[in-house]
């Protein structure tokens, strides 16, 4: 077994290390929200521009679906970044609670492993919200698709 202070520090970076790997997401998923918020914007302004030209063109209804899973995107996209917080402050909690458990500042050692698996859980559950994030995105590339073979 390892010595007393190896196994406090290793347990001190456990949570770093998962610090790190959220953040990797965040940053993935932070120029995903961006791209997002952009492109509704843009569809918004081509929309507008076919509704001046012609009231019955067929791709404003085409560009409204887009814009409706553009922003299911955004919404599974702005939760998955906030598991992901959540997740990262959960994991420096429990970096915490550990160094005040072994200084004896708290009274036993379940503490920390409750907060570090709240912050498995908020990881998990904003690794989903990418998951449908990426359904909706393939969605809305259907709807693109379809409405450029709809121009022939």
């Amino acid at each position: 077994m390892a010595p007393e202070p190896v196994q406090f520090i290793a347990e001190l970076v456990t949570p770093a290390v998962m610090v790190s790997a959220a953040g990797l997401l965040l940053l993935g998923l932070h120029s995903k929200y961006s791209n997002i918020v952009t492109r509704v914007r843009s569809i918004i302004d081509r929309r507008a521009g076919f509704a001046e030209a012609n009231a019955n063109d067929p791709h404003i209804e085409n560009l409204t679906k887009q814009i409706g899973f553009l922003m299911r995107r955004a919404w599974c996209a702005r939760n998955a970044i906030v598991c992901l917080y959540v997740s990262i402050l959960f994991m420096i909690a429990t970096s915490l609670c550990d160094a005040m458990v072994r200084f004896g500042i708290l009274p036993g050692g379940k503490v920390p492993v409750a907060i570090f698996c709240l912050g498995i859980v908020s990881l998990f559950i904003g690794c989903v919200f990418a998951l449908i994030e990426v359904q909706f995105a393939y969605r809305v590339i259907s709807l693109e698709v379809e409405r450029h073979e709809g121009n022939g």
